[in-house]
């Protein structure tokens, strides 16, 4: 194994050195939305391009309480895509987030809430991992951009745009 390393190491070096990358400075970040600017209004264009209408902003917690099918955004053909999830966003701030992907259910309980600067949290409980000094179950934190759409929809974006998701309400059945 070590010969396997010492081989693969000088590999790794020259493909560093011919793409540009300089060990010596501090990596870029990789997801940039905490980084307000021009970054982050390039981003949010390519968002609206990807879904083919302008978002408006969500300013009240009333409009994310409900269920809501979740989708991620593959593309926006004329064949909605298939929900992965189902999001559950309680009045109290609670949460039930269902994965409906693989033809198995599981559920996740936590938390939601629309951050004073216009993003959305979900907090999931996550379960101890001694491995890595994590001792008790720990709320996580996944917080995206969201926007109210025209059609009465929601998307949701990570920083760089690259995981949308596309949420449309759950009709009661």
């Amino acid at each position: 194994m070590r010969w396997l390393y010492l081989g693969v190491l000088p590999v790794a070096v020259l493909v560093c050195y011919l793409t540009g990358c300089n060990m010596s400075k501090e990596p870029r970040a990789i997801d940039h939305k905490d980084e307000p600017g021009e970054y982050r209004v390039k981003v949010r264009e390519e968002v609206w391009k990807r879904i083919g209408m302008q978002g408006q902003a969500v300013t009240s917690r009333d409009e994310l309480v409900g269920s809501w099918d979740a989708a991620l955004d593959t593309s926006f053909g004329k064949v909605p895509p298939e929900p992965m999830f189902v999001y559950h966003l309680r009045t109290d701030g609670s949460s039930v987030i269902e994965t409906t992907a693989g033809g198995k259910t599981h559920q996740d309980t936590g938390k939601w809430r629309l951050n004073d600067d216009g993003t959305f949290s979900l907090l999931t409980w996550c379960p101890p991992a001694p491995e890595f000094g994590i001792d008790e179950p720990q709320l996580d934190e996944d917080r995206r951009h969201v926007a109210a759409l025209t059609d009465g929809r929601l998307v949701m974006w990570n920083g760089d745009g690259s995981l949308l998701l596309v949420l449309s309400r759950q009709r009661s059945k």
